[in-house]
């Protein structure tokens, strides 16, 4: 995950497939340093299935982060 404003390396993680677990894995250090802020942090993605998992979805919106497109849960 990546700061769009600055281009700053929010959160990474690699593995050797793309599955929940691999987000999961960069969601919850992303989460800890830009979440629940006053900023209103954007998790934008491309959309693919695992960024709809339910536990990564969860995630996003228990931060009170924007699921982009989506419109804010924690205003």
């Amino acid at each position: 995950m990546m700061d769009c404003f600055d281009g700053m390396v929010v959160s990474w993680s690699i593995g050797l497939s793309l599955d929940a677990d691999l987000v999961n894995a960069m969601l919850k250090p992303a989460i800890e340093t830009v979440g629940n802020n006053a900023y209103n942090a954007i998790a934008h993605s491309d959309r693919d299935g695992h960024y709809r998992w339910p536990d990564g979805i969860s995630r996003v919106d228990n931060a009170c982060m924007i699921r982009s497109p989506d419109k804010a849960v924690c205003e």
